[in-house]
């Protein structure tokens, strides 16, 4: 586009009419072209030609403004606008005529009216123009509130009685009438800058309760044992109920280690297994048990891993999970995966020993275990890493009991407490499974509130000499703000359905927020419709959000990916995931982008629906 500042610019399309007017010009006195510059004209623009002038009368929207170059035009502005005689502004062609002339203010002009709105606001409450007043001013006005004495001041008081929060943050308080509190500020502060995941803060927690010094608090040991010995949060009130499971997969799943190979792999898979594993001169017992489809999952999995160890012995210090991905390229076949990805999952469901140690840590423990008597098959599940955490945990609890000063040296050792974590953490999150089950989130959230409230007071009420392990204080601070999370939470819902999801997967704990699009008081709102939001943060795949439109039966997804490199990845299987909804009664439609931006809980759910800020006209009583 052409721009005017101290001349004007012509396109090709205007030259006639700027030849035509030169020759005039050319023929009459300088002091005549002057006399002609200083008139109001129309005449020479085009559509979407820019001009920065100062505005020197203005009525209703009928504005006469002086170019830099000292020439006025007359023109009618498209919108009301804020700005006074005497602002300089650029303003955009939208009709020119020989005889009229529209023009709108583009948008790099609202900082120069903000300033002068600013600048009007601070000098009507009578406040100095200081950084902090006019970050204020600035907030209320982004924010379409009213800038008057009471606002702006009352504003300030907030910000200084709540210096956990930014200005913004108590501004948007104020706007959606949330309660005002130490805690409250800080949890919406914390939600407004992606600092508020509690699955975060349950890590966090159980790296304070487990130093590698070990924990001198026995008796807070004792009870944490207790809690972790309780069945799930979920088995008391729903042990009997025949839950659904989320999906119902192509592929076979084992329900146990002892389960034999042949629930996974059919008769060609498990002579292609055999071959695979043959190189290393099975015996015919074993060979035969394979060939067959008698030997179990845990058998077959070790006779992997043996396998991989003799192929690059460094394997033997690597915990599971890494293990499974370092496979060398000898054992890189769908047989073998589908063997140790079972094996993997179902050591992970028990949180056992073997799901979080490697061969080496599992060996060590074993060694360590063996002065407590031990019975052999005992002895043997530890070393092959089959122990559950509830039975390595029993384990613990009877040797806390016969030999306090022995046990309390294995809680400090690495391998006891990288098992104890685990099996804490799987106590603190759900699974999808969980899920399925009646009321879940608010027995869940109900329970760990209760927890979380007995091992801070456990903690506190201890003797000081007993409760002075080490991150007392961090885990206290970290426990409270879990609960005040919590707490946050349900105020929260009192405007749009909201909940996190600490959820622990097949081989991850990940963070995920489910989100409604609707309002608590819209009660004409059509229940059949229903628009959610799923937000995953996952080891691999990333941040990932999905949009869900639910209209009757028919169901849409919106797949957002940060990383385009899985994309394809998800194309590749939506197919799958389409047939499956279709047997269950749905029309299915999907699309898989690219995440450009992270969920904004304000703009998105807070509020969704208001408009995007118009140029308003503000008065000011100087005199007040």
């Amino acid at each position: 586009m052409a721009s005017i500042d101290s001349k004007i610019e012509r396109t090709p399309a205007s030259q006639t009419a700027a030849t035509t007017n030169s020759s005039v010009n050319r023929s009459q006195p300088n002091s005549l072209a002057s006399a002609k510059a200083s008139m109001g004209t129309t005449g020479g623009f085009e559509k979407g030609q820019l001009l920065k002038g100062e505005i020197i009368d203005l009525r209703d929207r009928d504005v006469k403004i002086q170019l830099s170059d000292s020439r006025i035009i007359h023109a009618h502005l498209d919108t009301n606008t804020t700005l006074s005689i005497g602002s300089r502004a650029t303003f955009q062609v939208t009709q020119a005529s020989l005889s009229s002339m529209s023009l709108k203010i583009i948008a790099e002009n609202a900082a120069i009216t903000s300033e002068q709105m600013i600048d009007k606001a601070l000098e009507g409450a009578g406040l100095p123009h200081t950084e902090r007043n006019i970050t204020a001013v600035k907030a209320l006005l982004e924010n379409q509130m009213s800038i008057n004495k009471f606002s702006i001041q009352n504003l300030l008081k907030q910000a200084t009685l709540f210096q956990n929060a930014s200005i913004e943050t108590l501004v948007l308080m104020n706007k959606y009438h949330l309660p005002m509190t130490e805690v409250t500020t800080s949890q919406f502060e914390a939600y407004r800058n992606y600092e508020h995941r509690i699955i975060q803060q349950l890590d966090s927690l159980v790296e304070q309760l487990f130093q590698e010094k070990g924990n001198d608090n026995i008796p807070l040991v004792e009870h944490l044992f207790e809690m972790l010995s309780k069945e799930t949060f979920f088995d008391d009130f729903a042990a009997s109920l025949e839950s659904p499971t989320i999906s119902e997969f192509d592929a076979p799943i084992a329900k146990s280690l002892d389960a034999p190979i042949d629930t996974l792999l059919n008769q060609d898979s498990l002579l292609a297994l055999t071959d695979r594993l043959d190189s290393n001169e099975l015996p015919e017992e074993t060979r035969i048990r394979l060939v067959s489809g008698q030997a179990t999952i845990s058998e077959t999995a070790h006779l992997i891993f043996d396998a991989a160890v003799q192929e690059n012995p460094q394997l033997s210090d690597v915990p599971l999970p890494e293990l499974v991905s370092l496979l060398p390229d000898s054992l890189s076949n769908a047989e073998v995966y589908s063997i140790v990805n079972q094996y993997q999952t179902l050591l992970r469901d028990d949180c056992a020993a073997g799901s979080v140690l490697s061969f080496h840590e599992l060996h060590s423990l074993t060694e360590q275990l063996k002065e407590s008597h031990l019975s052999e098959q005992t002895l043997s599940s530890i070393e092959k890493g089959t122990i559950s955490g509830k039975e390595l945990l029993n384990l613990l609890k009877h040797q806390l009991e016969t030999n306090p000063t022995a046990t309390k040296k294995l809680l400090g050792s690495h391998p006891i407490q990288t098992v104890l974590k685990e099996l804490l953490t799987a106590h603190w999150t759900l699974t999808p499974k969980d899920l399925t089950k009646p009321n879940a989130l608010e027995h869940y959230y109900e329970h760990l509130d209760e927890e979380l409230s007995e091992l801070t007071k456990f903690s506190s009420e201890s003797s000081e000499q007993e409760s002075q392990f080490q991150g007392k204080e961090n885990f206290q601070d970290t426990a409270q703000n879990v609960r005040e999370n919590i707490d946050f939470m349900k105020t929260l819902n009192q405007m749009f359905t909201y909940v996190q999801l600490p959820m622990r997967l097949s081989n991850q704990t990940a963070h995920s927020e489910l989100y409604v699009y609707t309002k608590k008081n819209r009660h004409f709102e059509d229940q059949h419709k229903i628009h959610i939001l799923l937000h995953l943060d996952m080891e691999q795949l990333g941040p990932l959000d999905i949009h869900l439109n639910l209209n009757q039966t028919m169901l849409s997804a919106k797949f957002y990916i940060e990383d385009s490199e899985v994309i394809p990845l998800f194309s590749e299987h939506m197919g799958l995931l389409s047939s499956r909804l279709e047997k269950k009664g749905f029309q299915f439609f999907s699309e898989v982008l690219q995440r450009e931006r992270p969920v904004d809980i304000v703009k998105e759910f807070i509020a969704p629906d208001e408009p995007e800020m118009g140029m308003k006209r503000y008065t000011f009583d100087i005199r007040a």
